[in-house]
Protein backbone atom coordinates (compact mmCIF):
# COMPACT_ATOMS: atom_id res chain seq x y z
CA UNK A 1 0.00 0.00 0.00
CA UNK A 2 0.61 3.73 -0.60
CA UNK A 3 0.32 6.65 0.77
CA UNK A 4 0.28 9.70 -2.40
CA UNK A 5 0.99 13.40 -1.10
CA UNK A 6 -0.28 15.38 -3.93
CA UNK A 7 -0.32 19.36 -4.82
CA UNK A 8 -1.80 21.23 -7.95
CA UNK A 9 -0.89 24.24 -9.52
CA UNK A 10 -2.21 26.88 -12.06
CA UNK A 11 -0.79 25.82 -15.77
CA UNK A 12 -1.13 26.82 -18.94
CA UNK A 13 -4.63 25.67 -20.51
CA UNK A 14 -5.38 22.22 -21.63
CA UNK A 15 -2.34 21.12 -18.61
CA UNK A 16 -1.94 20.75 -15.39
CA UNK A 17 1.36 21.04 -13.57
CA UNK A 18 1.00 18.00 -11.21
CA UNK A 19 3.86 17.13 -8.10
CA UNK A 20 3.44 14.58 -6.09
CA UNK A 21 5.90 12.59 -3.97
CA UNK A 22 4.89 8.44 -3.07
CA UNK A 23 5.45 6.44 0.14
CA UNK A 24 5.00 3.03 1.15
CA UNK A 25 3.38 2.10 4.20
CA UNK A 26 6.48 2.76 6.62
CA UNK A 27 7.08 5.90 4.78
CA UNK A 28 9.96 4.99 2.58
CA UNK A 29 9.60 7.11 -1.12
CA UNK A 30 9.83 4.91 -3.62
CA UNK A 31 12.20 4.94 -6.35
CA UNK A 32 12.60 3.31 -9.81
CA UNK A 33 10.47 3.91 -13.12
CA UNK A 34 6.80 3.15 -13.31
CA UNK A 35 4.04 3.49 -15.63
CA UNK A 36 1.30 5.60 -13.46
CA UNK A 37 -2.29 5.61 -15.07
CA UNK A 38 -3.60 9.24 -14.01
CA UNK A 39 -7.47 9.83 -13.92
CA UNK A 40 -9.55 12.60 -13.14
CA UNK A 41 -13.29 11.69 -11.75
CA UNK A 42 -16.68 13.46 -11.08
CA UNK A 43 -16.72 12.12 -7.72
CA UNK A 44 -15.37 9.10 -5.32
CA UNK A 45 -16.82 6.45 -6.75
CA UNK A 46 -17.68 6.54 -10.40
CA UNK A 47 -15.76 4.23 -11.79
CA UNK A 48 -15.90 5.97 -15.43
CA UNK A 49 -13.40 8.84 -15.75
CA UNK A 50 -13.28 12.43 -17.10
CA UNK A 51 -9.94 12.10 -18.72
CA UNK A 52 -6.98 9.75 -17.76
CA UNK A 53 -3.36 9.23 -19.20
CA UNK A 54 -0.37 6.99 -18.75
CA UNK A 55 2.57 8.12 -17.96
CA UNK A 56 5.83 7.24 -17.63
CA UNK A 57 7.60 8.51 -14.39
CA UNK A 58 11.39 8.41 -13.07
CA UNK A 59 10.44 8.52 -8.84
CA UNK A 60 13.63 10.37 -6.92
CA UNK A 61 13.26 9.85 -3.47
CA UNK A 62 9.45 9.12 -4.08
CA UNK A 63 8.86 12.54 -5.86
CA UNK A 64 7.71 13.02 -9.58
CA UNK A 65 6.46 15.81 -11.45
CA UNK A 66 3.73 15.84 -14.70
CA UNK A 67 1.99 18.06 -16.49
CA UNK A 68 -1.25 16.22 -16.75
CA UNK A 69 -3.40 17.03 -20.18
CA UNK A 70 -0.14 17.94 -22.02
CA UNK A 71 -0.20 14.83 -24.20
CA UNK A 72 -0.69 15.41 -27.92
CA UNK A 73 -4.76 14.73 -28.78
CA UNK A 74 -5.37 14.15 -24.94
CA UNK A 75 -6.17 17.95 -23.39
CA UNK A 76 -7.81 17.90 -20.16
CA UNK A 77 -10.89 20.68 -21.54
CA UNK A 78 -13.08 22.89 -19.63
CA UNK A 79 -15.58 20.17 -19.96
CA UNK A 80 -13.68 17.72 -18.05
CA UNK A 81 -13.73 19.68 -15.01
CA UNK A 82 -16.72 21.55 -15.24
CA UNK A 83 -18.18 19.06 -12.40
CA UNK A 84 -18.88 20.53 -8.56
CA UNK A 85 -16.22 17.79 -7.20
CA UNK A 86 -13.27 16.36 -8.74
CA UNK A 87 -10.82 13.58 -7.83
CA UNK A 88 -7.41 12.71 -8.77
CA UNK A 89 -6.83 9.16 -9.05
CA UNK A 90 -3.46 7.12 -9.35
CA UNK A 91 -2.86 3.72 -10.65
CA UNK A 92 -0.08 1.49 -11.74
CA UNK A 93 0.55 -2.39 -12.26
CA UNK A 94 2.90 -3.13 -9.56
CA UNK A 95 1.33 -0.16 -7.10
CA UNK A 96 -2.38 -1.23 -7.85
CA UNK A 97 -5.08 1.46 -7.48
CA UNK A 98 -4.25 4.35 -4.45
CA UNK A 99 -7.55 6.20 -2.68
CA UNK A 100 -8.48 9.16 -5.17
CA UNK A 101 -7.38 12.58 -3.96
CA UNK A 102 -10.08 15.31 -3.70
CA UNK A 103 -9.37 18.35 -6.02
CA UNK A 104 -10.40 21.96 -4.67
CA UNK A 105 -11.59 24.73 -7.37
CA UNK A 106 -8.25 26.95 -7.08
CA UNK A 107 -5.69 24.22 -8.45
CA UNK A 108 -7.41 23.37 -11.43
CA UNK A 109 -8.71 27.16 -12.01
CA UNK A 110 -7.70 28.05 -16.16
CA UNK A 111 -5.19 31.40 -16.64
CA UNK A 112 -7.14 32.66 -19.12
CA UNK A 113 -5.34 31.85 -21.94
CA UNK A 114 -1.91 33.43 -20.69
CA UNK A 115 1.25 31.96 -20.87
CA UNK A 116 5.25 32.27 -19.84
CA UNK A 117 7.08 34.70 -21.55
CA UNK A 118 9.79 33.12 -23.42
CA UNK A 119 13.29 34.65 -24.01
CA UNK A 120 15.29 33.25 -26.92
CA UNK A 121 18.99 32.55 -26.00
CA UNK A 122 21.68 32.05 -28.98
CA UNK A 123 24.23 31.31 -26.51
CA UNK A 124 25.07 29.30 -22.55
CA UNK A 125 22.53 31.11 -20.56
CA UNK A 126 22.82 30.48 -16.01
CA UNK A 127 19.33 31.14 -15.18
CA UNK A 128 19.11 33.22 -12.34
CA UNK A 129 16.75 32.56 -8.91
CA UNK A 130 14.40 35.43 -9.93
CA UNK A 131 14.44 33.88 -13.48
CA UNK A 132 13.01 30.73 -11.84
CA UNK A 133 9.46 32.18 -10.83
CA UNK A 134 7.75 30.40 -13.53
CA UNK A 135 6.71 33.32 -15.11
CA UNK A 136 9.66 33.10 -18.05
CA UNK A 137 10.68 30.35 -20.42
CA UNK A 138 14.08 30.14 -22.53
CA UNK A 139 14.58 28.75 -25.30
CA UNK A 140 17.38 28.07 -28.04
CA UNK A 141 15.77 29.95 -30.78
CA UNK A 142 18.31 30.84 -33.40
CA UNK A 143 20.90 29.26 -31.60
CA UNK A 144 23.75 27.95 -34.14
CA UNK A 145 24.82 24.90 -32.14
CA UNK A 146 24.10 23.24 -28.60
CA UNK A 147 23.15 25.11 -25.95
CA UNK A 148 23.59 24.76 -22.54
CA UNK A 149 21.21 26.11 -19.29
CA UNK A 150 22.45 25.71 -15.96
CA UNK A 151 20.26 26.07 -13.29
CA UNK A 152 20.09 28.39 -9.87
CA UNK A 153 20.26 26.29 -7.32
CA UNK A 154 18.00 23.94 -6.13
CA UNK A 155 15.10 25.76 -3.61
CA UNK A 156 11.27 24.75 -2.83
CA UNK A 157 8.98 26.52 -5.09
CA UNK A 158 11.34 27.34 -8.06
CA UNK A 159 10.14 26.47 -11.46
CA UNK A 160 12.05 26.88 -14.96
CA UNK A 161 11.06 26.08 -18.58
CA UNK A 162 12.69 24.94 -20.89
CA UNK A 163 12.35 25.11 -24.71
CA UNK A 164 13.35 23.75 -27.68
CA UNK A 165 12.85 26.00 -30.35
CA UNK A 166 15.85 25.28 -32.61
CA UNK A 167 16.71 22.31 -34.54
CA UNK A 168 19.59 21.71 -32.28
CA UNK A 169 19.85 19.99 -28.65
CA UNK A 170 19.53 21.46 -25.49
CA UNK A 171 21.07 20.98 -22.26
CA UNK A 172 20.22 21.31 -18.59
CA UNK A 173 22.79 21.46 -16.18
CA UNK A 174 21.96 21.63 -12.74
CA UNK A 175 23.69 24.18 -10.43
CA UNK A 176 27.16 22.53 -8.66
CA UNK A 177 25.88 19.71 -6.14
CA UNK A 178 22.11 19.30 -6.94
CA UNK A 179 20.94 17.04 -9.26
CA UNK A 180 18.02 16.56 -11.54
CA UNK A 181 16.33 12.88 -11.09
CA UNK A 182 19.34 11.74 -10.33
CA UNK A 183 21.90 12.84 -13.07
CA UNK A 184 23.68 16.16 -13.37
CA UNK A 185 22.80 16.96 -16.85
CA UNK A 186 19.33 16.44 -19.05
CA UNK A 187 20.10 16.51 -22.89
CA UNK A 188 16.54 17.16 -24.30
CA UNK A 189 15.53 15.03 -27.06
CA UNK A 190 14.87 16.89 -30.58
CA UNK A 191 11.66 15.25 -30.80
CA UNK A 192 10.39 17.08 -28.09
CA UNK A 193 9.88 20.45 -27.82
CA UNK A 194 10.80 21.18 -23.71
CA UNK A 195 10.27 20.74 -20.25
CA UNK A 196 9.63 21.99 -16.97
CA UNK A 197 11.61 21.93 -13.89
CA UNK A 198 10.56 21.73 -10.63
CA UNK A 199 12.81 22.20 -7.31
CA UNK A 200 11.74 19.68 -5.00
CA UNK A 201 14.16 20.99 -2.01
CA UNK A 202 17.54 22.37 -1.32
CA UNK A 203 19.37 19.79 -4.09
CA UNK A 204 16.48 17.78 -6.43
CA UNK A 205 14.88 19.23 -9.13
CA UNK A 206 12.47 16.93 -11.21
CA UNK A 207 11.02 17.00 -14.57
CA UNK A 208 7.91 17.48 -16.13
CA UNK A 209 6.50 14.15 -17.91
CA UNK A 210 4.81 14.48 -21.25
CA UNK A 211 6.80 16.65 -22.93
CA UNK A 212 10.25 15.99 -22.70
CA UNK A 213 12.83 13.15 -21.73
CA UNK A 214 16.01 13.07 -20.90
CA UNK A 215 18.24 11.46 -23.50
CA UNK A 216 20.65 10.41 -19.83
CA UNK A 217 17.31 7.98 -20.34
CA UNK A 218 16.82 7.44 -23.83
CA UNK A 219 20.55 7.09 -24.77
CA UNK A 220 20.43 4.10 -22.01
CA UNK A 221 17.36 2.68 -23.74
CA UNK A 222 19.28 2.18 -26.77
CA UNK A 223 22.30 1.09 -25.56
CA UNK A 224 25.75 3.10 -24.40
CA UNK A 225 29.26 1.69 -25.38
CA UNK A 226 32.37 1.78 -23.81
CA UNK A 227 35.77 1.78 -25.05
CA UNK A 228 39.99 1.48 -24.83
CA UNK A 229 39.15 5.90 -25.48
CA UNK A 230 42.18 5.17 -28.06
CA UNK A 231 44.47 3.95 -26.03
CA UNK A 232 46.86 0.87 -26.49
CA UNK A 233 49.40 -1.55 -24.54
CA UNK A 234 49.80 -2.56 -21.20
CA UNK A 235 48.19 0.25 -19.04
CA UNK A 236 44.74 1.65 -19.85
CA UNK A 237 43.45 5.02 -20.51
CA UNK A 238 43.67 8.37 -18.31
CA UNK A 239 40.43 10.44 -17.57
CA UNK A 240 41.35 13.46 -20.20
CA UNK A 241 41.32 10.41 -22.70
CA UNK A 242 37.93 9.42 -21.78
CA UNK A 243 36.78 12.71 -21.59
CA UNK A 244 37.34 13.15 -25.33
CA UNK A 245 35.89 9.60 -26.41
CA UNK A 246 32.61 10.01 -24.69
CA UNK A 247 32.13 14.06 -25.19
CA UNK A 248 29.60 13.47 -27.66
CA UNK A 249 27.59 10.94 -24.47
CA UNK A 250 26.74 12.40 -21.76
CA UNK A 251 24.92 9.63 -20.29
CA UNK A 252 28.32 8.21 -20.34
CA UNK A 253 30.42 11.07 -19.67
CA UNK A 254 28.38 12.80 -16.63
CA UNK A 255 28.62 9.84 -14.30
CA UNK A 256 31.87 8.57 -15.49
CA UNK A 257 35.28 8.31 -13.04
CA UNK A 258 38.51 6.95 -14.05
CA UNK A 259 41.18 6.17 -11.68
CA UNK A 260 45.01 4.08 -13.45
CA UNK A 261 42.56 3.08 -16.36
CA UNK A 262 39.64 1.69 -14.69
CA UNK A 263 36.20 3.26 -15.73
CA UNK A 264 33.91 3.95 -12.93
CA UNK A 265 29.96 4.42 -14.01
CA UNK A 266 26.89 4.90 -11.95
CA UNK A 267 24.20 3.74 -12.98
CA UNK A 268 21.46 6.78 -13.49
CA UNK A 269 18.43 5.67 -12.53
CA UNK A 270 16.97 2.25 -10.84
CA UNK A 271 16.69 -1.03 -13.92
CA UNK A 272 17.77 -4.10 -15.41
CA UNK A 273 20.46 -3.42 -17.54
CA UNK A 274 22.07 -6.10 -20.61
CA UNK A 275 25.64 -5.59 -20.24
CA UNK A 276 27.77 -7.11 -23.08
CA UNK A 277 31.52 -7.30 -22.95
CA UNK A 278 34.12 -8.48 -25.60
CA UNK A 279 37.82 -9.45 -24.93
CA UNK A 280 40.72 -8.13 -26.34
CA UNK A 281 42.14 -10.25 -29.48
CA UNK A 282 45.82 -11.61 -28.67
CA UNK A 283 48.88 -10.26 -30.69
CA UNK A 284 50.02 -11.80 -33.78
CA UNK A 285 53.25 -12.32 -35.22
CA UNK A 286 54.75 -10.89 -39.00
CA UNK A 287 56.89 -12.99 -41.07
CA UNK A 288 57.94 -11.59 -44.42
CA UNK A 289 54.67 -11.09 -46.29
CA UNK A 290 52.23 -13.11 -43.91
CA UNK A 291 50.75 -12.14 -40.62
CA UNK A 292 49.44 -14.83 -38.49
CA UNK A 293 46.46 -13.35 -36.16
CA UNK A 294 46.04 -13.40 -32.49
CA UNK A 295 43.32 -15.48 -30.84
CA UNK A 296 40.04 -13.74 -30.78
CA UNK A 297 38.45 -11.98 -27.23
CA UNK A 298 35.48 -13.89 -26.00
CA UNK A 299 31.65 -12.71 -25.38
CA UNK A 300 29.90 -12.54 -22.46
CA UNK A 301 26.75 -11.17 -21.24
CA UNK A 302 23.79 -10.99 -18.62
CA UNK A 303 21.01 -8.54 -17.54
CA UNK A 304 21.62 -7.43 -14.36
CA UNK A 305 19.45 -5.05 -11.48
CA UNK A 306 20.95 -1.78 -11.08
CA UNK A 307 19.96 0.62 -8.26
CA UNK A 308 19.85 4.51 -9.39
CA UNK A 309 22.99 5.60 -7.84
CA UNK A 310 25.18 2.34 -7.95
CA UNK A 311 28.76 2.53 -9.29
CA UNK A 312 30.12 -0.26 -11.44
CA UNK A 313 33.72 -0.80 -12.54
CA UNK A 314 34.82 -1.41 -16.55
CA UNK A 315 37.86 -2.27 -17.52
CA UNK A 316 37.78 -2.56 -21.26
CA UNK A 317 40.78 -4.87 -22.76
CA UNK A 318 43.02 -3.93 -24.87
CA UNK A 319 44.81 -6.13 -28.10
CA UNK A 320 48.06 -7.69 -27.13
CA UNK A 321 50.95 -6.26 -29.38
CA UNK A 322 51.78 -7.47 -32.94
CA UNK A 323 55.14 -8.41 -33.55
CA UNK A 324 57.34 -7.75 -36.60
CA UNK A 325 59.50 -10.87 -37.09
CA UNK A 326 62.24 -9.96 -38.89
CA UNK A 327 63.63 -7.71 -36.18
CA UNK A 328 63.82 -10.97 -34.01
CA UNK A 329 63.87 -14.19 -35.31
CA UNK A 330 67.22 -16.12 -35.36
CA UNK A 331 68.72 -13.58 -32.54
CA UNK A 332 70.88 -15.10 -29.84
CA UNK A 333 68.93 -18.88 -29.26
CA UNK A 334 65.42 -17.39 -29.60
CA UNK A 335 63.02 -18.13 -32.51
CA UNK A 336 61.58 -14.68 -32.52
CA UNK A 337 59.02 -13.24 -30.39
CA UNK A 338 55.40 -13.54 -30.72
CA UNK A 339 52.11 -12.09 -29.94
CA UNK A 340 51.78 -10.91 -26.33
CA UNK A 341 48.34 -12.05 -24.71
CA UNK A 342 45.34 -10.01 -25.15
CA UNK A 343 43.20 -8.01 -22.47
CA UNK A 344 40.02 -9.12 -20.52
CA UNK A 345 36.99 -7.18 -20.09
CA UNK A 346 36.00 -6.69 -16.57
CA UNK A 347 32.53 -5.41 -15.18
CA UNK A 348 32.59 -5.68 -11.95
CA UNK A 349 31.24 -3.90 -8.49
CA UNK A 350 32.50 -1.95 -6.59
CA UNK A 351 33.96 -4.52 -3.95
CA UNK A 352 35.42 -6.69 -7.21
CA UNK A 353 32.61 -8.78 -7.18
CA UNK A 354 32.17 -9.67 -10.70
CA UNK A 355 29.21 -9.28 -13.16
CA UNK A 356 30.46 -9.87 -16.74
CA UNK A 357 33.78 -10.95 -17.60
CA UNK A 358 34.93 -11.73 -20.99
CA UNK A 359 38.08 -12.92 -21.59
CA UNK A 360 41.28 -12.37 -23.78
CA UNK A 361 42.65 -13.46 -26.99
CA UNK A 362 46.31 -15.87 -26.27
CA UNK A 363 48.81 -14.71 -28.14
CA UNK A 364 50.20 -16.32 -31.42
CA UNK A 365 52.43 -19.30 -30.87
CA UNK A 366 54.04 -19.69 -34.30
CA UNK A 367 54.86 -22.97 -36.47
CA UNK A 368 57.63 -20.32 -37.34
CA UNK A 369 57.02 -20.62 -41.52
CA UNK A 370 53.53 -20.53 -41.73
CA UNK A 371 50.33 -20.19 -39.72
CA UNK A 372 48.61 -23.59 -39.13
CA UNK A 373 49.06 -23.99 -35.72
CA UNK A 374 45.79 -23.22 -33.83
CA UNK A 375 44.02 -19.78 -33.15
CA UNK A 376 43.74 -19.66 -29.64
CA UNK A 377 40.90 -17.92 -28.51
CA UNK A 378 39.45 -15.77 -25.62
CA UNK A 379 36.22 -16.74 -23.85
CA UNK A 380 37.24 -20.44 -23.35
CA UNK A 381 35.66 -22.90 -20.61
CA UNK A 382 38.31 -24.58 -19.39
CA UNK A 383 38.63 -23.05 -16.23
CA UNK A 384 35.12 -21.85 -14.71
CA UNK A 385 37.00 -20.60 -11.43
CA UNK A 386 38.76 -17.57 -10.84
CA UNK A 387 42.73 -17.97 -10.96
CA UNK A 388 46.21 -16.48 -12.55
CA UNK A 389 47.12 -18.14 -15.63
CA UNK A 390 49.71 -21.07 -15.02
CA UNK A 391 52.89 -21.52 -17.60
CA UNK A 392 53.65 -25.09 -19.50
CA UNK A 393 57.58 -24.57 -18.00
CA UNK A 394 60.07 -21.48 -17.11
CA UNK A 395 60.97 -21.44 -20.97
CA UNK A 396 56.51 -20.09 -21.75
CA UNK A 397 54.88 -16.83 -21.92
CA UNK A 398 53.79 -15.04 -19.10
CA UNK A 399 50.37 -16.15 -17.86
CA UNK A 400 46.98 -14.26 -18.00
CA UNK A 401 45.84 -12.00 -15.29
CA UNK A 402 42.62 -13.49 -13.65
CA UNK A 403 40.15 -11.57 -11.64
CA UNK A 404 42.06 -11.81 -8.26
CA UNK A 405 45.51 -13.70 -9.06
CA UNK A 406 48.10 -12.69 -10.83
CA UNK A 407 49.35 -14.62 -14.39
CA UNK A 408 52.68 -16.81 -13.96
CA UNK A 409 55.53 -15.86 -14.47
CA UNK A 410 59.34 -14.27 -13.68
CA UNK A 411 59.28 -10.30 -14.34
CA UNK A 412 62.94 -9.03 -14.50
CA UNK A 413 64.67 -12.14 -14.77
CA UNK A 414 67.61 -12.93 -17.36
CA UNK A 415 65.02 -14.54 -19.86
CA UNK A 416 61.79 -12.48 -19.12
CA UNK A 417 58.33 -14.03 -19.26
CA UNK A 418 56.56 -11.37 -17.68
CA UNK A 419 52.75 -12.10 -16.76
CA UNK A 420 49.77 -9.86 -16.70
CA UNK A 421 48.62 -8.67 -13.47
CA UNK A 422 44.81 -9.01 -11.95
CA UNK A 423 42.74 -7.43 -12.24
CA UNK A 424 42.17 -6.46 -8.72
CA UNK A 425 45.98 -5.44 -9.24
CA UNK A 426 45.57 -2.91 -11.18
CA UNK A 427 45.03 -5.06 -14.57
CA UNK A 428 48.44 -4.26 -16.40
CA UNK A 429 49.69 -6.18 -19.14
CA UNK A 430 53.14 -8.09 -18.83
CA UNK A 431 56.23 -6.35 -20.59
CA UNK A 432 58.53 -8.34 -23.69
CA UNK A 433 62.08 -8.87 -22.47
CA UNK A 434 64.20 -5.86 -22.32
CA UNK A 435 67.10 -7.00 -19.84
CA UNK A 436 70.88 -7.78 -21.20
CA UNK A 437 71.91 -9.45 -23.24
CA UNK A 438 68.83 -9.53 -25.75
CA UNK A 439 68.54 -6.00 -25.92
CA UNK A 440 67.15 -6.46 -29.79
CA UNK A 441 64.31 -7.35 -28.20
CA UNK A 442 63.64 -3.67 -27.35
CA UNK A 443 62.67 -3.00 -31.11
CA UNK A 444 59.57 -5.39 -30.38
CA UNK A 445 58.27 -2.76 -27.76
CA UNK A 446 54.64 -2.79 -29.01
CA UNK A 447 55.19 -6.90 -27.44
CA UNK A 448 53.22 -6.06 -24.56
CA UNK A 449 50.72 -7.89 -23.19
CA UNK A 450 47.21 -5.99 -23.85
CA UNK A 451 45.66 -4.05 -20.46
CA UNK A 452 43.40 -6.40 -18.77
CA UNK A 453 45.85 -9.07 -17.95
CA UNK A 454 47.77 -10.17 -21.08
CA UNK A 455 50.54 -11.45 -20.61
CA UNK A 456 53.99 -10.13 -22.07
CA UNK A 457 56.29 -12.40 -24.31
CA UNK A 458 59.34 -14.33 -23.59
CA UNK A 459 62.38 -14.22 -25.91
CA UNK A 460 61.75 -18.00 -26.70
CA UNK A 461 59.57 -18.69 -29.03
CA UNK A 462 56.57 -19.07 -26.70
CA UNK A 463 52.66 -18.09 -26.48
CA UNK A 464 51.31 -15.75 -24.03
CA UNK A 465 47.76 -15.55 -21.80
CA UNK A 466 44.72 -13.54 -22.16
CA UNK A 467 43.30 -11.80 -19.27
CA UNK A 468 40.31 -13.22 -18.03
CA UNK A 469 38.05 -14.60 -14.81
CA UNK A 470 40.60 -17.42 -15.03
CA UNK A 471 44.11 -15.63 -17.25
CA UNK A 472 45.14 -17.95 -20.28
CA UNK A 473 48.27 -20.30 -19.61
CA UNK A 474 51.97 -19.47 -21.34
CA UNK A 475 53.48 -22.27 -23.93
CA UNK A 476 56.63 -23.48 -24.82
CA UNK A 477 55.24 -25.79 -27.48
CA UNK A 478 52.45 -26.32 -29.94
CA UNK A 479 50.36 -28.41 -28.31
CA UNK A 480 46.50 -29.27 -28.40
CA UNK A 481 46.69 -28.22 -24.74
CA UNK A 482 47.51 -24.34 -26.39
CA UNK A 483 43.60 -23.57 -26.01
CA UNK A 484 44.14 -22.65 -22.91
CA UNK A 485 46.01 -19.11 -23.67
CA UNK A 486 42.73 -17.83 -24.00
CA UNK A 487 41.42 -16.22 -21.00
CA UNK A 488 38.01 -17.40 -19.47
CA UNK A 489 34.12 -16.01 -19.28
CA UNK A 490 32.13 -15.24 -16.31
CA UNK A 491 28.44 -14.16 -16.40
CA UNK A 492 25.84 -13.40 -13.62
CA UNK A 493 22.41 -12.07 -13.82
CA UNK A 494 19.61 -13.43 -15.80
CA UNK A 495 19.93 -14.74 -19.70
CA UNK A 496 23.28 -15.40 -19.51
CA UNK A 497 25.51 -15.63 -22.95
CA UNK A 498 29.06 -17.09 -22.94
CA UNK A 499 30.96 -17.65 -26.53
CA UNK A 500 34.78 -17.99 -27.57
CA UNK A 501 36.61 -16.55 -30.19
CA UNK A 502 34.23 -13.40 -30.78
CA UNK A 503 36.62 -10.07 -31.18
CA UNK A 504 38.69 -8.44 -33.47
CA UNK A 505 40.94 -5.84 -31.73
CA UNK A 506 40.38 -4.37 -28.24
CA UNK A 507 37.56 -4.97 -26.29
CA UNK A 508 34.34 -3.50 -25.63
CA UNK A 509 31.09 -3.06 -22.85
CA UNK A 510 27.66 -2.37 -23.85
CA UNK A 511 25.20 -1.65 -21.19
CA UNK A 512 21.79 -1.15 -22.31
CA UNK A 513 18.61 -0.32 -19.68
CA UNK A 514 16.01 -2.43 -20.56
Amino acid sequence: MLTLLVALATAAPTAMDHQGRLLDVQGTPVNGTEVITFSLFDSASNPTPEWTEDYTLVLADGYYSVALGSTLGNPITDANLDHDELWLGLSSVSLGTLPRTAIGAVPYARNGGGSNTTVAKTTNYTVTPSDASGNAAFSNDGAAGLITFTLPPASEGRKVTVLRAADHSVRIASASGDTIEGSTLVELNTRYGGTTLFAINDALWVQANGDAVSTDIAALQAGVTFTNCAQAGHTGPSAAACSVEYGSAPAILDNLAVSAGIQSWTAPVTGIYRIEAWGAAGGGRSFGPQLCSGGLGGYASGDIALSGGQTIKILVGQEGGHVDDSTTRNQGDGQGLNGAGGGGTFVTTTSNSPLVIAGGGGGRFPSHITCSDLTIHGGQTNWTTQGGGPQQDGDSGGGGGGLSSNGAGTPGELNNNDPGDAFTAGGEGGLPNLTQPYTYYTSAQFSVGGFGGGGGVRYWSSSSGGGGYHGGKGWNTITSGSSFSGGSNYVSGSNQTTQAGQRVGHGEVRITLQ
